[in-house]
């Protein structure tokens, strides 16, 4: 069984994201720092 890119980018992002919100749950801090690599961060 092979996944379809959509599949593949959806674990890379859940992935990415478990990993580096560790300890933030919810709020704009959780999203501050995922998009803090891409230099969108406010």
């Amino acid at each position: 069984m092979q996944l379809s890119k959509e599949e593949v980018y959806d674990y890379m992002f859940a992935t990415y994201e478990k990993s580096s919100t560790i300890g933030i749950n919810h709020g704009y801090q959780r999203f501050e720092k995922l998009l803090a690599p891409f230099g969108l961060s406010g």
